[in-house]
């Protein structure tokens, strides 16, 4: 049975030449080679975790790129940067999808959610007279 999925990684293997790049350039070489040949679908995990706001606009500039293409990117980021070319939004916390929809309803949600949050309590200990 034949499969017409055809499935890159941009990862490489630890005695790679690119181990001898910036860590900078490394993530824009991976990028690079998981944008070669246009694919439909595109998963990035944490693609902005090494990157500078000259590298930030030029990941947004690609994820505009695939969707403008029609493909579909999957970004999975702590760093709300990540998320500026994209229109949904999925928090996942404890292993369960708690906020799902439009990117400005799930941010302003979880703002207010974060304001309402009471304040963590501080526990004073003192040591016992002697």
């Amino acid at each position: 049975m034949t499969s017409s999925c055809d499935c890159r990684t941009a990862t490489t293997p630890n005695s790679s030449p690119m181990d001898q790049i910036s860590r900078l350039g490394s993530a824009s070489i991976r990028l690079a080679r998981a944008l070669y040949g246009k694919p439909f679908l595109v998963v990035l995990d944490e693609p902005n975790s090494n990157l500078d706001s000259e590298g930030d606009a030029a990941l947004t500039a690609a994820i505009q790129g695939i969707r403008a293409g029609g493909g579909i990117a999957v970004v999975i980021a702590h760093r709300p940067s990540a998320l500026a070319a994209c229109d949904l939004v999925g928090v996942v916390q404890g292993g369960r999808l708690v906020a799902c929809g439009p990117k400005e309803e799930v941010l302003r949600s979880l703002n207010t959610q974060m304001q309402r949050a009471p304040a963590p309590q501080v526990a004073q200990i003192f040591p016992a007279s002697a």
